[in-house]
């Protein structure tokens, strides 16, 4: 069985005999500052990781999320159409049409990770309330 992990401010307030003053406010749910820095680095590492996966997500599925984005546009709307009939962007810099992918890749995956973040959001703030 390993011993529970220890933090540098419960090494000093152990230290300094300060033991005894941090169990009453570990035992009413308050946590001291370190604690807290550690619990927001945890749930920002799982909101990122959802982003990420929604990302990739979005990447896979760019095509599709493009095709409903310019359907409601009228042909006149800076669209072009392409030689099957459907519509394009007009790209007018090298990487714009790469960005644009990415872009939208990202909102999706901002999107499609939303109740991860929320649910994260909520979990760190709720005890404070």
């Amino acid at each position: 069985m390993t011993p529970p992990r220890r933090t540098a401010e419960d090494a000093l307030a152990i230290a300094g005999g300060d033991a005894a003053r941090l169990a009453p406010l570990r035992a009413a749910g308050e946590m001291p500052l370190v604690e807290h820095l550690e619990e927001l680095r945890r749930r920002m590492f799982v909101c990122i990781g959802a982003v990420f996966v929604g990302t990739v997500v979005g990447f896979i599925f760019r095509d599709t999320i493009l095709a409903v984005l310019l359907h409601p546009l009228p042909i006149e709307a800076n669209t072009l159409i392409g030689g099957d009939g459907t519509r394009r962007i007009a790209v007018t810099a090298i990487g714009e049409g790469f960005a644009i992918i990415v872009k939208i890749s990202i909102a999706a995956g901002i999107a499609l990770a939303t109740p991860v973040w929320v649910h994260q959001l909520w979990s760190f703030a709720a005890p404070a309330l």
